[in-house]
């Protein structure tokens, strides 16, 4: 992997690397957007939660009182409640590509700009752009796959769970009323 004299055109492969490192960056993004998604859904949810409760819950306190239905549905509420705030909690996103080459931290969506100018811009002896391309474009890859491992997956669990528990709750009011 050779650099390229400035002000001359770059090489092959350093735009083969760009173009990867592009597209790390981009499923990186969209991940991002994956989860901000979870979060803005799951406020959807519980409001939509909160609403089914108040509704059938006046509903059943202008009846005979809170049978073992409406007391089944408040325990899914909660339940319910539970599953949501762990989607829209904020989480701990966030890392740095280390001059090592390693990751620190938890997880990434971007590399700090300090770290890769110590570590490879201004390093001695002067790392070629191409292989700071495929470096960084790697290292995205590898936390992509840890957020979707460590996050994105969670997150559709507590989502699907959360969804489930408010169609049982909305059923056992019915039947309570």
């Amino acid at each position: 992997m050779e650099a390229h004299e400035p002000n001359s055109e770059p090489s092959e492969g350093e735009r083969a690397y760009k173009f990867a490192f592009e597209e790390g960056v981009r499923a990186l993004s969209q991940q991002e957007g994956v989860i901000n998604s979870y979060r803005t859904r799951a406020g959807v949810l519980l409001s939509a939660a909160a609403v089914a409760t108040s509704f059938f819950g006046g509903q059943a306190l202008d009846g005979s009182g809170l049978g073992t239905f409406s007391w089944i549905a408040i325990a899914l509420f909660a339940s319910l409640g539970v599953a949501l705030l762990g989607i829209m909690r904020p989480g701990r996103i966030r890392n740095v590509l280390s001059p090592g080459g390693g990751w620190e931290g938890h997880a990434a969506f971007v590399a700090r700009p300090s770290v890769l100018i110590e570590g490879y811009i201004e390093a001695n002896p002067k790392v070629p752009l191409a292989l700071i391309y495929r470096n960084v474009s790697l290292h995205a890859e590898e936390r992509w796959e840890e957020i979707e491992r460590r996050f994105v997956r969670p997150l559709d669990l507590r989502f699907r769970l959360a969804s489930t528990l408010l169609i049982a709750e909305v059923a056992a009011w019915v039947i309570e009323l």
